[in-house]
């Protein structure tokens, strides 16, 4: 009961932080701009979690144009920080964004050595509004690693909850949407320990879907949907399709694995990352169910006659 009532309260915020945040963007942006003509155009890897994002995230990272770090985590409470607090000024709105992923347990994942330098890149006077100390993390994240590409993706399946506010600060940006099978992903959400609770799993994919149906019907130009089964029985009509999208140059190699991916970050310290080091395999389309008992299918089930 408790998490259903929490889920409600979280689910009403997200809705009053949209319609907030477009009356911000349009009359109070002139002291803590959100986005003040500032053309970046970042990637974002969006969906349920253990839908195959990671693996997506190894395939695009091959590409020379792109570079995706470990996950962030923490763009929705930056972006909610700038929209609600803008009477604290600039300056402290981005010391808050550096110390949320300063601060974050998952912080050791990026490989910076040095926090000081990344709260610097991000304070820098030079970022004038929420989208350019949003992009500063990313660069200093490829300048500490020596990444070359000028053009940064993002790998979060949390950012999926902040998508409508994600697109106001980077309205140029393009959604990938991988989606999985409902069985295999609520089961694997269960394996890997993420939730122990099938309720709670089914209820994260549920609300994960509808948010995306309802971003694809106010931006359809910004965002493509595809599916993990796709990715995985046909990897180069799947991942061509996904990079003419994001408009960068397709090479048969991203579909191999290499040494990179021991530099993926999050990919070696987390366990339930560890099948992404592996080839493409389709071995695991359909495994979900058959783990599942009469029971958790029913109640997969109910969630699905919600979706039609």
């Amino acid at each position: 009961m408790f998490f259903r009532v929490k889920r409600v309260l979280f689910l009403s915020f997200l809705h009053f932080f949209k319609w907030f945040l477009s009356i911000r963007t349009k009359l109070f942006s002139f002291r803590t701009p959100i986005n003040q003509g500032s053309n970046y155009s970042p990637v974002f890897i969006v969906g349920s979690g253990r839908s195959g994002n990671t693996l997506l995230r190894r395939i695009l990272n091959r590409n020379e144009a792109l570079f995706i770090p470990p996950e962030t985590y923490v763009l929705g409470r930056s972006i909610a920080q700038w929209t609600f607090l803008p009477f604290l000024g600039a300056n402290r709105l981005k010391q808050k964004m550096a110390k949320n992923l300063i601060e974050h347990k998952e912080f050791s994942t990026f490989g910076i050595d040095c926090p000081q330098k990344l709260m610097n890149s991000i304070n820098s006077p030079d970022n004038i509004n929420l989208a350019d100390s949003i992009n500063a993390f990313y660069m200093h994240y490829a300048d500490v690693h020596g990444i070359t590409a000028q053009r940064w993706a993002d790998k979060t399946p949390l950012n999926t909850y902040y998508i409508f506010q994600i697109m106001a600060v980077f309205p140029a940006a393009k959604f990938i949407h991988i989606k999985r099978d409902p069985y295999d992903t609520i089961s694997s959400y269960m394996k890997s320990n993420l939730y122990n609770n099938l309720t709670e799993a089914s209820f994260r994919w549920f609300d994960s879907i509808n948010l995306l149906k309802s971003f694809a019907v106010d931006y359809p130009e910004s965002i493509v949907e595809i599916s993990y089964e796709d990715m995985v029985t046909a990897p180069t009509p799947t991942i061509k399709a996904v990079c003419d999208f994001i408009q960068v140059e397709f090479t048969p190699d991203m579909l191999e694995v290499d040494n990179n991916v021991e530099n993926l970050g999050d990919v070696n310290s987390l366990k339930h990352h560890q099948n992404v080091k592996k080839p493409i395999d389709k071995s695991r389309i359909g495994q979900g169910k058959k783990s599942l008992s009469p029971q958790q299918i029913n109640i997969i089930d109910r969630f699905l006659k919600k979706l039609s």
